[in-house]
Parts: structure tokens; C-alpha cells; sequence
């Protein structure tokens, strides 16, 4: 299992992509808290993605959405983007209409944990460095809509360490966690 959502409350992944010759770099971070929305015990999750891309600008995605801790069924939320400091969306979120806002939080998305298989690279593991503390890390390789990725996992992390994958564009896109807790 790649994603034990139940460990954690936030987690936060720099990401890189190179495309074209163009490096864009990011944060997304996600928070879990148990809340009362509108009078319904409710799972509230914050995510927030920050990118800049050199010379293009930057740009920053808040969607913030409450589901029933009953039957994960969306209660209501709000989306908002910015583009080089102007506001692009400011929305509302639909109950019932979540998961197409925030289907990029892979813990809490039904396909972080099943139908992968996972394939053990090499037999070495390779230390990866999160927050100033040395985690060894196994890695492995899935594949997933015929794309292969590389993913090093340990145990005592909740999500995993750092993935690696060229896109059908040919972008390579990597993700390194920040920090969790």
C-alpha cells in the first residue's frame, strides 16, 4: 500500500517537470482534518499546488472540499486559481461534485492502493533525505495507462518518498515528499 491516509494529516511533494526544454517547479500540499460541516461530521480536505514555470509565470490551485465521514459523499467546498496574481476561478464545489476537483490527491483517491503491481528495482536501497532525516528506501516501478513509474518507498512513510515518470508527452516529471505528519 503506497498511501496509508489513515497515518497521516498533511503531507506536502515538490514537484519538477521538464518539458520542452522548460523546468516548472511546485509544491502541493494536502491536509486531512475531521470537522462539522453543516452539521455533518465531515473528513475536510485542503489541497494547495503552487507552480512556476522559468520565464512563463506562476500560478496557484486552492480547492478545499468536506465529505460525509458517514459515506464519503461530498457535502460542499470551494476552488480557486490564480495566474501571475490574478484570479482566474473562485467556485463553489457542488455537493456530490468533489472528485473532480481533487482527483490529483492520490491518498485519498481509491487508485493509490489498488490494482498496482509493483516491481522491486535492483536489490540495494537507496537512501532518500526527507526534512534533514535519512529514510532507506526500496524502489519499485509500476505501470499505469502505459506509463512506467518509478516509485521509492519505506514502510515508517505513509506516502511514498519520491516517483519519477516521463508523461506520453515526454515530460519527466518528478515528485519528492517535503514532509508529512
Amino acid at each position: 500500500q503506497l498511501f496509508d491516509p489513515g497515518l497521516m494529516h498533511a503531507y506536502q511533494f515538490r514537484i519538477t517537470q521538464v518539458a520542452n526544454g522548460v523546468t516548472t517547479t511546485g509544491t502541493c500540499g494536502v491536509s486531512y482534518t475531521d470537522e462539522v460541516y453543516q452539521g455533518v461530521p465531515a473528513k475536510h480536505l485542503v489541497m494547495s499546488l503552487d507552480a512556476a514555470a522559468a520565464g512563463q509565470g506562476s500560478g496557484q490551485m486552492v480547492v478545499d472540499v468536506y465529505t460525509s465521514a458517514a459515506d464519503n459523499r461530498t457535502l460542499g467546498g470551494h476552488m480557486s486559481m490564480t495566474s501571475n496574481g490574478q484570479k482566474i476561478i473562485d467556485m463553489d464545489i457542488p455537493a456530490d461534485q468533489a472528485s473532480t476537483y481533487y482527483s490529483n490527491d492520490y491518498a485519498s483517491s481509491g487508485e493509490a492502493n489498488s490494482g498496482l503491481t509493483l516491481t522491486a528495482v535492483g536489490t540495494d536501497p537507496d537512501p532518500i533525505v526527507v526534512n534533514g532525516k535519512s529514510y532507506t528506501c526500496t524502489k519499485y516501478t509500476y505501470v499505469e495507462e502505459g506509463i512506467t513509474y518509478t516509485v521509492w518507498y519505506n514502510p515508517q512513510v505513509p506516502v511514498p518518498v519520491k516517483e519519477t515518470y516521463t508523461d506520453n508527452n515526454g515530460a519527466l516529471n518528478t515528485i519528492e515528499l517535503l514532509s508529512w505528519s
